[in-house]
């Protein structure tokens, strides 16, 4: 949990501001009350992103027609190539993972996917992304941290992070009770969305990379 100036700096990062360069896609990425969203920026950033990968609109009137829950997480290194991670989970209870990696960079423009895979997620690993989403409290976190607080019913933080380039994580759930969109960076995530994180990436199989900009767990 970090002051407001941790987002703002971060947002300024050389990198990052280039990532406009893509037309915005027609199709609008984030949902309409996501109050970050505001200017337009976060959707232009990330909208771009997940246009390249090809990815569903978790937000519209029949995505979540055919499943239970749909969780993805997005990955924007801000000089390295940025991937999505997605698990569905379907109306008889299994789940599909689906992995997209594109040849862009996550704080410029995007690329276009050069590596997608779709398999069966096993009860395993499926249950311990279930289970770091409630430990994380996800659907009660704030849609940023900016203010300096994780949920509105925390204290603020007044401490400073200056978050410059690095990775930006963009992390949605679709369910029963509707849709939520979290976006944070590295930089300030807490104990337990970087146990969210190392979860989403052992179900993908990913090996976390620092030098591939990869979040650390």
């Amino acid at each position: 949990m970090k002051a407001a100036l941790a987002i703002a700096l971060m947002l300024l990062a050389p990198g990052i501001a280039w990532a406009q360069d893509a037309p915005v896609p027609k199709t609008h990425y984030l949902p309409p009350d996501f109050a970050p969203n505001k200017d337009g920026f976060l959707e232009g950033w990330f909208g771009k992103h997940l246009a390249s990968m090809g990815e569903p609109v978790l937000w519209a009137p029949h995505a979540l027609d055919g499943y239970r829950s749909r969780f993805r997480m997005l990955v924007l290194p801000s000089f390295s190539q940025p991937y999505v991670i997605r698990i569905d989970q379907r109306a008889d209870g299994r789940a599909l993972i689906h992995y997209t990696l594109t040849n862009g960079r996550g704080g410029y423009g995007p690329g276009v996917a050069i590596r997608r895979k779709t398999r069966a997620l096993d009860a395993d690993r499926f249950a311990r992304v279930t289970d770091a989403l409630a430990a994380a409290r996800f659907t009660a976190r704030l849609p940023d941290n900016g203010g300096g607080q994780e949920f509105a019913d925390a204290p603020r933080d007044e401490g400073m992070a200056i978050c410059m380039d690095g990775t930006q994580l963009v992390f949605e759930l679709l369910d029963a009770a509707g849709d939520h969109v979290v976006t944070r960076h590295e930089c300030t995530l807490d104990v337990q969305t970087r146990a969210l994180v190392a979860a989403m990436l052992n179900a993908a199989d990913i090996v976390p990379d620092g030098k591939r900009g990869d979040p650390m767990p």
